[in-house]
């Protein structure tokens, strides 16, 4: 069951007796020419201005529209499909926007942790590295005290050992002519080795005789008198016998008297050697000059 729906033509175009034909349906017609639709007396009287009239069923074609029963019914049930579905859709997509606000307040809540976390390991960090800087500190402090006790001990080490044999002097010697000190056994020993060098060229030598002549000299002095020791004095010494040079065995000077013990260092280094549980060694250095430097008292006997 079809309806046809007509356009509502004017009656001034297409008057309601003429048939109405479908496009399709109508037969061509061969356009009239302009000529034809003058009359005769018309056709002669040269071009005119005015434009003919057109017949419009002519020109304009004929729609029809028709439905049928089931493409109104499709028509009819297609808003609700639509809308079924787009709700669906939107209940859908509210769905996911909950979900993904859902994972957004996880994942920033998570963040949250996060930060505060890498705080407190920064907090602990810090605190660590302020330890570790004033462990460090204190560790510093320490060498630096260590390293100057060190320094001073070895300078002290240094100061207690022999320029010799480079060993601690127990028994510390100094030279009364240039105050170098020596330990007693390097500097009997280098005394010794003069004497026998000396001894070598001067067999007969005697260090008694060699001392006692200044004595008897000096003792003449005391009667001659402050007024004739001008003339004493180059007489005693062609008195005086010919005796070993003894030097420092650091600057060469000329040593003429005994080496005298410095006790104050010696206790010192006792108390050193004792720490160090070191014995100490060599002789006292009291009378163990007497080969070089006779006593008086070995004179006068």
């Amino acid at each position: 069951m079809q309806r046809h729906q007509h356009h509502d033509i004017d009656d001034t175009v297409c008057p309601p007796s003429a048939p109405f034909l479908h496009p399709r349906n109508s037969p061509r017609r061969r356009p009239r020419s302009s000529t034809s639709a003058l009359s005769p007396s018309q056709r002669f009287r040269g071009p005119s201005t005015s434009r003919p009239a057109i017949r419009i069923n002519d020109r304009l074609p004929v729609v029809e529209i028709s439905s049928s029963d089931s493409d109104r019914q499709s028509d009819d049930e297609l808003p609700t499909v639509t809308v079924k579905d787009l709700r669906h859709e939107v209940k859908r997509l509210k769905e996911g926007i909950a979900l993904t606000q859902e994972q957004c307040n996880k994942a920033e809540k998570k963040s949250e942790e996060a930060e505060a976390e890498a705080r407190s390991a920064k907090k602990r960090a810090n605190k660590i590295l302020a330890a570790k800087e004033l462990e460090v500190a204190e560790w510093q402090s320490k060498y630096n005290l260590l390293r100057a006790q060190s320094m001073d001990a070895f300078i002290f080490d240094r100061s207690v050992r022999c320029g010799i044999c480079e060993g601690l002097m127990w028994v510390p010697c100094a030279l009364a002519a240039c105050g170098h000190v020596f330990c007693f056994t390097c500097l009997h020993s280098w005394f010794q080795a003069i004497l026998d060098n000396f001894r070598l060229q001067y067999p007969d030598y005697n260090p008694r005789e060699h001392s006692a002549a200044p004595l008897t000299a000096e003792e003449r002095l005391q009667f001659i008198g402050i007024q004739y020791a001008h003339e004493a004095i180059p007489i005693l010494r062609t008195k005086v016998p010919i005796h070993p040079h003894y030097t420092c065995p650091d600057c060469r000077g000329h040593v003429s008297q005994r080496p005298v013990v410095i006790y104050a260092l010696k206790n010192i280094i006792t108390e050193l050697g004792s720490i160090r549980r070191l014995e100490p060694l060599g002789s006292n250095g009291e009378q163990d000059w007497e080969n070089f430097w006779p006593s008086r008292t070995q004179l006068r006997q």
